[in-house]
């Protein structure tokens, strides 16, 4: 008898939830933390139309409800909406001037560091959405690139959206090309830290080891890349192109 009720169980037939208003209406009729939770999973996989206005009209409730529940006081339920925002809702979102009331909301969202989003994978997933999303801001997109729509709409980003680069430890990011806008962003930014420029400029050059093996391959481009360092640290330093105290950290 106990058999014949798990093979029962086992035919039992599972539909899918096809529409948001479908998830919204399930959502509302729970009122546990794994359902909820289990939910929110589910949610970032419903279709999103494929028509334009309506796509990124959709895509953008769908980024504002997670981010209200990103902020409920039940911690497991707030850090699986930011971790589904992160690994599910950046991929749908297009570096279009079209969706720019979304790209304000997720540029907001990535202001602070959030622990439910330091480990792997989510840090990838961040790099992957802001990376290219501050080269629009910067450059545009081709064929019309800065005389372009998306240049004009998204350039007023460029700030945010690089302070949120370095919040995320992608800085490298900002001297990838002469932004001048980013200067300022980069100084505040370390003010608030209160970390010394000079540090690092000072272990650019002046230490290190003799190579030990010339002949290897690649040698020939680090040879050269010591000589570079040491122009460059030359240049700030003797040329008085810094400001800031060249002294060696102590731990260093």
């Amino acid at each position: 008898m106990l058999r014949e009720e798990e093979e029962r169980e086992l035919d039992r037939q599972f539909g899918s939830i096809e529409t948001w208003e479908d998830f919204l209406t399930r959502w509302k009729a729970i009122d546990t933390e794994q359902e909820a939770i289990g939910l929110l999973y589910s949610g970032a996989r419903i279709p999103i139309s494929p028509e334009y206005p309506a796509r990124f009209e959709e895509i953008e409730i769908r980024v504002r409800f997670y981010l209200q529940w990103s902020n409920h006081e039940n911690q497991e339920i707030a850090n699986t909406a930011k971790q589904v925002i992160v690994k599910h809702l950046f991929a749908r979102v297009h570096l279009w001037y079209g969706q720019v009331e979304t790209h304000k909301l997720l540029i907001e969202f990535l202001q602070k560091r959030d622990e439910a989003l330091l480990r792997p994978p989510y840090p990838r997933f961040i790099s992957q959405y802001l990376l290219p999303l501050f080269n629009v801001c910067r450059d545009g997109t081709g064929p019309d690139y800065t005389s372009g729509r998306e240049y004009k709409v998204m350039h007023e980003f460029i700030k945010p959206v690089a302070r949120a680069l370095l919040i995320w430890g992608l800085g490298y990011k900002l001297a990838e090309h002469g932004t001048v806008e980013c200067i300022e962003v980069i100084e505040e930014f370390l003010r608030e830290r209160k970390h010394e420029i000079g540090h690092n400029l000072m272990n650019i050059s002046g230490y290190g080891e003799p190579i030990a093996d010339l002949s290897g391959l690649g040698q020939e481009e680090e040879i050269n890349k010591r000589a570079a360092l040491a122009l460059l640290k030359l240049r700030y330093w003797v040329g008085e192109g810094v400001h800031e105290k060249l002294a060696r950290p102590k731990h260093a």
